[in-house]
């Protein structure tokens, strides 16, 4: 994939051939390999399958997450674990078992900007036999997201990285927009892990108040270092999903305790446009 992206940088205009190497170094430096998620509505999936949405499918005395209120999260996603042996880039994840992700009810518009909640979310891996999994149903009053077949993909992430930092000057006239078509089809995908997480605003806002207020936090962005991307998860019409206006949640995790399988160690975060 790597290779076909140069090979498409090589059709943009430049003024030269310094810098053309010069857009390709910036580019490379910033991008990441990812797996991106693509999903299909499918309400007809055998038990155990990796999906968004729906029942989630739980073993025995599986004890359903509650939020900070008290109330059943909602169902967000599940991976089957056998699904991502064949990238190498999952190769810190369980070889086996399933991984489930719950948040809380997007309905309720929140969260207003980039904002720590972990008590708005949880996270719990499971390694057992398959063949006692069954559908849960969490109550009529949590809120269902639409059952999806999902699989996973090799993509790149990071070029909105790269984007923020593009001396336009590089590009001669139009190409600035060329490169934003490039973006478009290596950076295709609404959902993703492993890759660098995309946001919708910058990092270092955080919701600190019952209202909505915010403060800035000077280094937040170092926060993410060391950690590992789970679950980029967009708004999506096929699914149901909002996250207040058309917003996205993020889990991540730090690459020791990914190692460790420490999983309730993750940290949750939701931004919105």
């Amino acid at each position: 994939m790597q290779a076909q992206l140069l090979q498409d940088v090589d059709k943009l205009d430049f003024e030269d051939e310094a810098e053309r190497d010069h857009y390709k170094e910036k580019l490379l430096r910033r991008l990441r390999s990812a797996l991106a998620i693509k999903c299909e509505p499918n309400d007809q999936l055998p038990i155990g399958s990796s999906k968004f949405g729906g029942k989630p499918d739980l073993p025995p005395g599986f004890l359903y997450p509650l939020g900070g209120d008290g109330k059943p999260l909602s169902f967000i996603a599940q991976y089957r674990l056998q699904d991502l042996q064949a990238f190498s880039i999952a190769h810190d994840l369980p070889a086996t078992g399933m991984l489930y992700f719950f948040a809380f009810d997007d309905t309720v518009g929140r969260p207003l900007t980039a904002t720590y909640r972990p008590e708005w979310a949880s996270i719990s891996y499971w390694d057992g036999d398959p063949a006692t999994l069954q559908p849960y149903e969490a109550g009529e009053e949590v809120r269902k997201y639409t059952q999806a077949k999902i699989w996973f993909e090799e993509a790149l992430s990071g070029f909105h990285l790269f984007y923020e930092e593009l001396d336009c000057t590089d590009l001669i006239g139009g190409e600035e927009f060329e490169y934003i078509d490039l973006m478009g089809k290596y950076e295709n995908y609404r959902h993703q892990l492993l890759g660098l997480p995309v946001p919708q605003q910058p990092w270092n806002i955080r919701v600190v108040g019952p209202h909505g207020e915010v403060e800035r936090v000077e280094g937040l962005q170092d926060e993410f270092e060391g950690h590992v991307l789970l679950l980029q998860m967009d708004c999506d019409s096929k699914l149901g999903t909002r996250w207040g206006d058309c917003g996205t949640i993020y889990f991540v995790l730090s690459l020791q305790d990914l190692v460790q399988h420490h999983f309730e160690n993750f940290l949750f975060l939701g931004q919105h446009g």
